[in-house]
């Protein structure tokens, strides 16, 4: 019987994505777009 290694290796992504903000963020005031990314920095 197989296993997997754990920790599971991250190998989904070539550099692990930096995240800004909440998961689900839509009609943000003063933006143009109706959803902004969670990867998009936040300004100010």
């Amino acid at each position: 019987m197989d296993s997997a290694f754990a920790p599971l290796p991250h190998v989904n992504f070539e550099k692990i994505p930096e995240v800004h903000r909440v998961a689900y963020e839509y009609s943000v005031p003063g933006r143009k777009r109706g959803f902004t990314p969670q990867t998009e920095p936040k300004k100010g």
